[in-house]
């Protein structure tokens, strides 16, 4: 969200403005507030610029329309309420407090108006018809990189697709939306023409979005540290070849996914291609587990072992058939 308090439509400088930060309500959504001190007589000249991705376009509110006078000539932007996104795609029943689910089904009734809305201009646009299907998707995040102790922003990410294909792009050095599609062309300059809508989104992806990767590190670190280490088990079960075992290991009961799991023969490792696994598969309650089976000669099963290591093991588990 950007809000910006302008006059004669040019923002004025960050420094001019006094402003609350993005603050909490008690129903879970945020708000913010900006006031600068003007002239009575020039109160006219003011406006508020107010945008976010819940927006077909920038709300502009001029003096006296939800506006407050506080101590004399002050000028108040509206307090604009609006809900973090990544709630929605985010299972943090712990760190991110569930939004109730009627505001979930608003918020998903928004992004659907929003869609359906953009797939009509575009299908119209291309003097396509209903009678196909048409997919429009949208990607959009942050990678960051580690430098000693902290994280730093390396690369933003906000694009478009439509029935598959590449259509919009943003260029986050450049500031600015960029498209081979002659479709896109008129999205492009519909947003190129609002500069401040591009610098929202360049701002966004550098900051606020490196901002909640980070809370979602913290979350994810604490957890790590809350869980405990995950079980190892190590069986043995006879083979469709009577004269074979299936020798299995299953780790089971981690959260975080970077898990390493070998079956060794006299300490060496077996193959990928020699054996069987499921990947790593979710449990009941959030947490995951990974199994890994060979067959073997029955005779030979006190040669074999699993290996496993993970964030919470000090060193790793190694388990031997039948321990």
């Amino acid at each position: 969200m950007m809000m910006t308090i302008r006059k004669y439509r040019s923002p004025l400088p960050e420094y001019e403005v006094e402003s609350t930060g993005i603050r909490p309500n008690h129903d879970w959504t945020f708000q913010m507030k900006k006031s600068v001190i003007i002239q009575e007589d020039e109160k006219a000249e003011f406006d508020c610029f107010v945008v976010h991705r819940s927006l077909n376009e920038p709300i502009i509110v001029r003096w006296g329309r939800h506006t407050k006078i506080i101590a004399g000539a002050t000028l108040h932007c509206s307090k604009l309420t609006f809900e973090s996104s990544l709630s929605n795609y985010l299972n943090m029943k712990t760190y991110l407090r569930p939004v109730s689910q009627k505001r979930q089904t608003v918020l998903a009734k928004l992004e659907l108006l929003w869609f359906n809305v953009n797939v009509d201009i575009l299908m119209k646009r291309m003097r396509q018809t209903e009678s196909d299907l048409h997919v429009l998707q949208w990607r959009h995040g942050c990678e960051v990189v580690q430098e000693g102790d902290e994280v730093k922003f390396s690369k933003g990410i906000s694009e478009y697709g439509y029935d598959g294909e590449n259509f919009l792009s943003f260029d986050n050095k450049e500031s600015q939306w960029v498209t081979s599609v002659d479709a896109a062309l008129p999205t492009k300059r519909k947003w190129d023409n609002v500069p401040i809508l591009n610098m929202y989104t360049k701002g966004y992806l550098e900051k606020e979005c490196v901002d909640w990767l980070n809370k979602f590190r913290e979350y994810d670190n604490e957890e790590l540290r809350k869980a405990s280490p995950p079980d190892v088990r190590v069986f043995a079960r006879k083979s469709s070849d009577e004269s074979k075992l299936k020798l299995t290991c299953l780790v089971t009961g981690f959260y975080s996914e970077d898990v390493t799991m070998t079956i060794r023969k006299y300490r060496t490792s077996l193959c990928e291609n020699e054996v069987e696994s499921t990947g790593i598969r979710p449990n009941h309650d959030g947490t995951f587990q990974l199994r890994k089976s060979v067959e073997i000669n029955e005779n030979e099963k006190s040669e074999y072992d699993c290996f496993v290591s993970h964030r919470t093991f000090k060193e790793p588990v190694i388990v031997q058939c039948g321990n």
